[in-house]
């Protein structure tokens, strides 16, 4: 008896022991890819030999991107990468992701998209996968992405023969890794910097530039006011962001401490300035990156702020509106705007009738499937009828979300640049279209008449659709107009 309740503490005390002595999830965002990965993982997962290398120059980090360079960054001729195809594969899950370098220093590896683990590296050179090497080993600076759901990832670069030797893996070449860790952001660490217009301090002239300042337009008050309505929304979306001026303070672009220096400093991964032009008969806005890269973060922002009040613009021109804004009659009559749409017909009428194609199929099969499902449920004997009901039911509840339901249909569905991706999601029914139908059909068919048709020795499909149907016209009529003008709108 005492030696089983000795064991039975020990038991527990070991169990506290190794309970209190787990990694806590500080500690885990303190440890590295490989120290989190099991041994066998790697050992089994990393590949060891490669018939196929391909050797790399150089790399770059912009913004959230990573690129690589046959030769060294900066040289005036074009890189020979640009238009390859780079291919991460994980080492832990195997899934291999493709990145398309492009002319920009922001085409390459998008870094914010990856998941935590560790990741070979590869080139496909003339349809051939090839692993990618550098001539020198190195261990790059850890890189930070930007915040998302209050989270970035550290991003680590490795290229040495020795990197996995503590899982007793050797190369003869520095192969490349990319090691990616989840973290919590730093709070002097900026993900967006933006550069309001105007008040600029002139460094060799020592004087103050206000900016471009007209009866219709005010540019450091504009911009700066621009910039604060940018900041909110950027904030509220879970970004850090840093303006490089206050409403009325006027800074150089020189120094350390100056407008670029503030991005420089916080680390900032886009800087993105709000200026106006001016030329001998317009002054206009306009969003400034650099011409090295995409600009897409400032093409989003230029989208979701855009003005939403078209009024009269069809039949104004373009200089009447950048000049004096819109208004209800327009101040210069012009057609160009049609001019462009009757240039452009082939385009258009080819877009109507994708749009009309995909609503009458649509229309049609959609309306079938619910009329159908409606049919079962109004069956007061049919098998399965509660879970069918509460299956359609739990529906209106809930919903797998917007960017699981994107990757259902395109990486288990394949539904992807096809008719049919603006059609069979579409198909989904309705739970309310369902329960509209169902009612109907309770109400409006009577149970007498399905059974006489089955005593006459008719099926249910034959029951379905020349007894029900008849006498749904209404509810067909309904429910394809819902269905119609979804199809539409989608």
């Amino acid at each position: 008896m005492i030696i089983a309740i000795v064991v039975v503490i020990s038991l527990i005390s070991a169990a506290l022991f190794l309970y209190m002595s787990r990694p806590t999830d500080i500690d885990r965002l303190q440890m590295t890819v490989l120290e989190k990965m099991d041994s066998d993982v790697i050992e089994d997962n990393v590949k060891k030999g490669f018939t196929e290398t391909f050797e790399i120059q150089d790399y770059g980090i912009y913004g959230q991107t990573l690129s690589f360079y046959q030769g060294k960054y900066g040289q005036k001729k074009t890189d020979s990468l640009i238009g390859t195809m780079v291919v991460l594969r994980n080492v832990e899950t195997k899934k291999e992701l493709g990145f398309a370098i492009g002319e920009s220093i922001d085409s390459g590896i998008q870094l914010g998209t990856l998941d935590p683990g560790l990741y070979e590296i590869y080139i496909y050179e003339n349809y051939e996968k090839k692993r990618v090497y550098f001539e020198d080993s190195f261990d790059s600076e850890t890189f930070s992405t930007m915040r998302n759901d209050k989270h970035v990832k550290d991003i680590t670069l490795h290229a040495s023969k020795e990197y996995l030797s503590d899982f007793g893996i050797s190369y003869k070449l520095n192969y490349a890794f990319l090691e990616v860790n989840e973290n919590i952001p730093q709070v002097k660490v900026a993900d967006v910097v933006l550069d309001p217009g105007g008040n600029i301090y002139n460094e060799f002239s020592m004087q103050n530039e206000p900016g471009i300042i007209t009866d219709w337009i005010n540019e450091p008050q504009e911009t700066s006011s621009f910039a604060v309505l940018v900041q909110k929304e950027l904030e509220s979306r879970g970004l850090k962001v840093l303006l490089t001026r206050e409403a009325d303070d006027f800074d150089s672009y020189y120094g350390s401490s100056s407008r670029v220096g503030v991005g420089y400093k916080a680390k900032a991964k886009a800087f993105i300035s709000f200026e106006v032009y001016e030329d001998d008969e317009l002054q206009y806005p306009y969003i400034l990156t650099s011409n090295y890269t995409k600009g897409l973060l400032a093409n989003e922002i230029a989208y979701a702020f855009r003005s939403q009040d078209l009024k009269m613009a069809s039949i104004t021109s373009n200089n009447e509106i950048v000049m004096h804004g819109y208004s209800f009659w327009p101040q210069e009559f012009s057609l160009d705007a049609y001019k462009y749409i009757w240039n452009e017909k082939a385009q258009i009428f080819h877009a109507y009738g994708v749009t009309v194609l995909v609503t009458v199929i649509g229309t049609a099969v959609g309306t079938m499937l619910t009329l159908l499902y409606g049919y079962v449920l109004a069956q007061p004997k049919f098998p399965g009828k509660s879970f069918l009901a509460f299956y359609l039911f739990f529906t209106m509840l809930f919903n797998g979300g917007l960017v699981p339901t994107y990757i259902m249909y395109t990486r288990y569905l394949h539904l992807k640049n096809s008719i049919a991706a603006l059609i069979i999601p579409g198909l989904l029914m309705n739970a309310f279209n369902v329960i509209l139908a169902r009612t109907f059909i309770q109400s409006n068919v009577p149970v007498a008449l399905k059974e006489a048709a089955e005593i006459d020795g008719a099926s249910e499909f034959r029951i379905f659709g020349q007894v029900a149907l008849p006498l749904c016209k209404p509810i067909i009529a309904t429910v394809a107009v819902f269905v119609a003008v979804g199809q539409w709108n989608s």
